[in-house]
C-alpha cells in the first residue's frame, strides 16, 4: 500500500470517527485498547488478522482505531510456543507494524494541526482521538517490549529475524493527556457562558437550553465552578409540569374506582421513572388538589371545552390531564358443548415371530382404538373505555385527546367423558371444569390496557417538552 493510498484511506476513516461531533456535545470517548487475557496463541493471531482484516474496511461497522489488529499480534507472539504461531505472528508484524504505526502518527499530526486553536465540541473530540491513537501505539509498544528475544529470532530456514523499529509515543502520550484536559476545560468554560447568556430571562425553552449548556459544563469538568446549581435553577423554569387529576369514573360501583385507578396507574408510572425525562415531571393529585384550593378553581367540567379559559390561573403547572371512565362492563357465556374424537395405538397382546437370523422372537400386537370426548367452552369478557385530554394551562388548548375502548378476553376449557375406550384420552386434555374469572379481574385487565395507552401519549408528550 502506498503512502498516498494509506493517506487518503486514513482521511476516511477520520471522516467516519469524527462525525459524531456532529451530533451531540459532549462526544469524546477515551478507549483503553485492552485485549482480552488468557487466550491462547491461535486466538490471538486469528483475532489480528480478523481486526486487520477489518482496518482496511473503511465501512467496518465496529469502531476502531487501526492497530488493534498489531495488539493481538503482539500478545500471540509474546504467549507463542509453536514455532509454526511464531512464525505466523512474526511476520504479521513484519507486514503491518511499519505501514500502520507510521500511518497512527500520520493521523496524529493532522489532528494536532486541526485542533490547534479551539473552536468547541470538535476540538475536544479531536484532542480525544490523539490520546487514542498515542494510547493504541503505546499498548501494542509495551507488548513487543516486554516479549523474549528469541520470539524475533527466525524459526524456519530461509526466514529472516523480526526487526521492528519500535518508536516510543510516552512523551507524546503525555503531551497529548494534558492538551486533551485543557481542551475539556475550554469547553466547560464556553458551555458555562453561553448557559449564563440562555438563563437571563424567564422564557422556558431558553432556560431548557441553558440547563443543557451547563449539563454539558460538567460533563466535561465535574464540579465547573457553580455549573451545578446553575443547572438545576434552569432546569427548574425549563420543565414542563403536568398535573395528574383523578379521572372521573360514570360506571358500576362494584368494579371500584376505575378513574381512580388510572390516576393512580399514570402517577406510579412516572414516579417510579422521574428520571427518565430531564424536563418534565408529574404533580400528583394531592398538591394539584392543593394549588386548585389556593386559587379557588375546580376541575369540574375540564373536559368542556368551554370552561378551559380558568386553567389560566393555575400557577405552579404548566398543563394538565383530565379524563374520565366512560364504560366498564362484563358479560359471561357457556358454549354449545362440542363432541372431539381422539384415536390412539394400544397394546392388545403379542405374537412369536421369527427373525432374518432364524431366532424366534415376541412382539407387541397393538391396534388403534378412539374414544369421544365433550370439549366444555366458558367464555369472558369485559370492556372498559375511557377519554382524556392533555390541556395546556396558559391558554386552555388540548395538546392531545383520544377516546379508547379496550376488551379483555378470557376462555376456560376443560373436557367430560362421552363414550369409547378411555385408554385413546390424551393425557393433555383437561378433565377438571374451569370456574369463571372473576369480572373484576377481567375488568382490571382492560383498565391496564387503557391506562398503558394514556401513558404511552404522556410519554410522547414528556419526549416532546424535553428536547
Amino acid at each position: 500500500m502506498s503512502r498516498n493510498t494509506v493517506k487518503d484511506f486514513f482521511l476516511a476513516i477520520a471522516f467516519f470517527l469524527l462525525s459524531p461531533f456532529l451530533v451531540a456535545q459532549p462526544n469524546f470517548q477515551l478507549y483503553t485498547f485492552n485485549i482480552k487475557k488468557g487466550e491462547g496463541e491461535n486466538y490471538y493471531e486469528r483475532e489480528a488478522k480478523r481486526n486487520l482484516e477489518l482496518e482496511t474496511k473503511t465501512s467496518a461497522p465496529e469502531r476502531f482505531l487501526p492497530g488493534v489488529g498489531l495488539l493481538n499480534a503482539a500478545q500471540g507472539l509474546k504467549i507463542a510456543k509453536r514455532k509454526g504461531s511464531i512464525s505466523d505472528l512474526q511476520e504479521v508484524l513484519r507486514i503491518n507494524y511499519d505501514w500502520i504505526t507510521e500511518s497512527n502518527l500520520m493521523e496524529i499530526e493532522d489532528l494536532k494541526a486541526q485542533s490547534e486553536v479551539f473552536e468547541g465540541d470538535n476540538t475536544v473530540y479531536q484532542k480525544a482521538e490523539i490520546v487514542n491513537y498515542y494510547t493504541l501505539i503505546n499498548n501494542y509498544n509495551k507488548i513487543l517490549k516486554t516479549t523474549p528475544p528469541t520470539k524475533f529470532e527466525a524459526q524456519r530456514k530461509k526466514e529472516d529475524d523480526l526487526k521492528l523499529a519500535i518508536k516510543s509515543v510516552t512523551e507524546g502520550l503525555t503531551v497529548a493527556k494534558e492538551a486533551f484536559e485543557s481542551a475539556k476545560e475550554s469547553a466547560a468554560e464556553m458551555h458555562f457562558g453561553k448557559g449564563r447568556e440562555l438563563a437571563r430571562g424567564e422564557d422556558m425553552q431558553g432556560n431548557k437550553e441553558a440547563a443543557k449548556r451547563f449539563r454539558y459544563a460538567l460533563q466535561y469538568v465535574p464540579d465547573f465552578r457553580d455549573a451545578q446549581a446553575r443547572y438545576d435553577e434552569a432546569r427548574r423554569l425549563g420543565t414542563t409540569r403536568l398535573g395528574i387529576s383523578t379521572f372521573e369514573s360514570f360506571t358500576a360501583p362494584e368494579y371500584g374506582d376505575l378513574g381512580g385507578q388510572i390516576s393512580n396507574d399514570i402517577l406510579g408510572r412516572f414516579l417510579r421513572n422521574g428520571d427518565e425525562f430531564e424536563f418534565f415531571e408529574v404533580i400528583d393529585r394531592d398538591a394539584l388538589d392543593q394549588i386548585l384550593a389556593e386559587q379557588k378553581l375546580s376541575l369540574s367540567g375540564l373536559l368542556d371545552e368551554s370552561t378551559t379559559a380558568e386553567l389560566g390561573g393555575l400557577a405552579g403547572v404548566n398543563s394538565i390531564i383530565v379524563g374520565n371512565v366512560t364504560q366498564a362492563s362484563a358479560d359471561r357465556q357457556r358454549l354449545d358443548p362440542v363432541a372431539r374424537t381422539y384415536e390412539k395405538k394400544i397394546k392388545v397382546g403379542e405374537e412369536k415371530y421369527t427373525d432374518e437370523n432364524g431366532k424366534e422372537k415376541t412382539r407387541d400386537i397393538k391396534e388403534t382404538v378412539s374414544v369421544i370426548m365433550r370439549e366444555n367452552n366458558k367464555l369472558s369478557n369485559a370492556t372498559v373505555s375511557a377519554s382524556f385530554k392533555i390541556l395546556d394551562v396558559a391558554t386552555g388548548a388540548v395538546l392531545a385527546a383520544d377516546n379508547l375502548t379496550f376488551t379483555s378476553e378470557w376462555e376456560g376449557v376443560w373436557y367430560t367423558y362421552l363414550r369409547g375406550n378411555k385408554k385413546a384420552i390424551p393425557n393433555r386434555l383437561n378433565r377438571t371444569e374451569v370456574p369463571f374469572i372473576s369480572e373484576a379481574e377481567l375488568v382490571k385487565r382492560a383498565l391496564n390496557n387503557v391506562s398503558n395507552s394514556i401513558n404511552r401519549r404522556i410519554v410522547e408528550y414528556a419526549q416532546e417538552v424535553s428536547q
